[in-house]
């Protein structure tokens, strides 16, 4: 399997949120723990066997002399070992000596590029319509079996999901795709992973932020699985695993996956499905000898720029939500109630936290460890609980511990004091976890 798809190769999670991330000419240009790079994310270094030192690089020496306050105040969390005792200058020569001494690292994601042209696809061997060929995964081809895949998954993902992938997974368009992806999990030929991935990071970083990294190790070692599948089970495994990245890229990213496909000559480019232009309205011709009148001039409504996007991003935020707590097994109604709790106008995304990680819960006294934790300092009214007979207690996760990173919403507190309602503000930090044993209580 290669390198880029091997779990466990980073965290995409609590240790990202304070990169430095930044648009430039060439790309988007990120700064960070080396300790932190997320799987799939390597190939993208500065700095490597093939590249002039990063700290002889241009474009990392332009960026850090030319940020502002804000930006130098972030810089100070992201090098570590200095304080505000620190000069900017000083600060900058830290940080370069941290990028030479590997201590922090710098990737430069490219902008994106133009239409690909599908690599070579082992034809279908069959002529089944929808169903699976003959026999067993280990006589198939391998786009058979990554299309076999794509159409397992699809029971797999969110109810909110399901639609859109059932319209859009035709026969002719799945072949398609497998091809590229095939291509992209088997080690990035040709270029076309990188450019595969420059599609995916572009809508997937816009609608999850740093989730996307995850979404694109789950999906890629997803893929490869089903490249090797021998048995059915296989295929079911690498569904369940394509399934998990798919649901954290969102479908938008892979109708721009779509979208970038050239097929070869002979083929129709798969399209989504848009509604036809309204008509033209008839116009009666004019009569002899009556001018026409004209028409008054209208007022130009300004754009509802963003309107549409925050309602997509609500929509597919609560999507990613709900399906987690599904996968805890909660029902609908507890996860409709705990939904209630989430801003879906604020990220929502699932991170791996590293072990050793401190995080805080607020404990009545005599209760037990529930499945919210927050980042230490956060009160519990910004978590929307009511503080009253609450012990903001300290834990310490055991091990590598996936959750769900969201903002409480605020809400009324009317279960911590029987009869006494709290307004609880929210806005802070929360995370989900379905193995609250992996946090330890610190003291005991």
């Amino acid at each position: 399997m290669p390198d880029s798809f091997i779990s466990g190769g980073g965290a995409a999670g609590l240790s990202m949120a304070d990169w430095m991330d930044a648009e430039i000419p060439e790309g988007r240009l990120l700064i960070g723990p080396t300790r932190a790079i997320p799987a799939g994310m390597r190939r993208y270094a500065l700095g490597g066997p093939t590249c002039s030192p990063i700290w002889r690089d241009a474009r990392v020496i332009k960026y850090l002399h030319g940020l502002d306050t804000i930006g130098r105040l972030r810089l100070r969390r992201v090098v570590q070992g200095v304080d505000f005792r620190v000069s900017d200058m000083q600060l900058i020569d830290q940080a370069m000596r941290d990028l030479a001494m590997g201590s922090l690292s710098a990737f430069l994601i490219p902008r994106a590029i133009a239409p690909l042209s599908p690599p070579p696809v082992d034809p279908p061997r069959h002529d089944q319509g929808d169903e699976d060929p003959p026999g067993q995964p280990a006589q198939w081809s391998v786009t058979d079996r990554v299309v076999a895949t794509l159409r397992r998954c699809v029971p797999l993902l969110p109810r909110e999901m399901q639609q859109a992938a059932k319209s859009l997974f035709t026969r002719e368009t799945l072949y398609w795709l497998a091809g590229f992806l095939v291509v992209w999990a088997g080690g990035h030929l040709a270029g076309y992973g990188e450019a595969i991935d420059v599609i995916l990071l572009g809508v997937g970083y816009a609608m999850v932020g740093w989730s996307v990294f995850q979404g694109l190790n789950d999906l890629g070692h997803g893929i490869a699985l089903a490249t090797t599948a021998k048995t059915q089970h296989d295929l079911d495994e690498a569904a369940k695993r394509t399934a998990a990245g798919l649901t954290i890229l969102t479908i938008n990213a892979i109708i721009a996956l779509i979208a970038k496909v050239k097929p070869a000559s002979g083929g129709k480019r798969p399209m989504v499905e848009e509604p036809p232009p309204p008509p033209e309205p008839v116009r009666p011709p004019p009569r002899e000898g009556i001018p026409e009148p004209t028409a008054p001039a209208k007022a130009v409504e300004p754009p509802r720029e963003g309107t549409r996007s925050l309602a997509d991003l609500m929509a597919q935020r609560k999507a990613l939500a709900k399906n987690f707590y599904e996968q805890a097994g909660w029902s609908e109604r507890r996860i409709a109630d705990h939904l209630k709790g989430i801003d879906f106008t604020k990220p929502v995304d699932v991170v791996t936290l590293p072990e050793g990680t401190s995080v805080v819960q607020h404990v009545l006294p005599g209760g037990k460890v529930g499945n919210y934790f927050a980042p230490p300092g956060t009160p519990a009214s910004s978590l929307g609980i009511n503080p009253a007979n609450r012990v903001p207690t300290m834990f310490t996760l055991s091990q590598d511990t996936q959750v769900l990173r969201s903002t409480a919403a605020p809400v009324q507190d009317t279960w911590t004091v029987p009869g006494q309602v709290f307004d609880a503000e929210g806005g802070g930090t929360q995370y989900f976890t379905t193995n609250p044993s992996n946090f330890t209580q610190v003291g005991l």
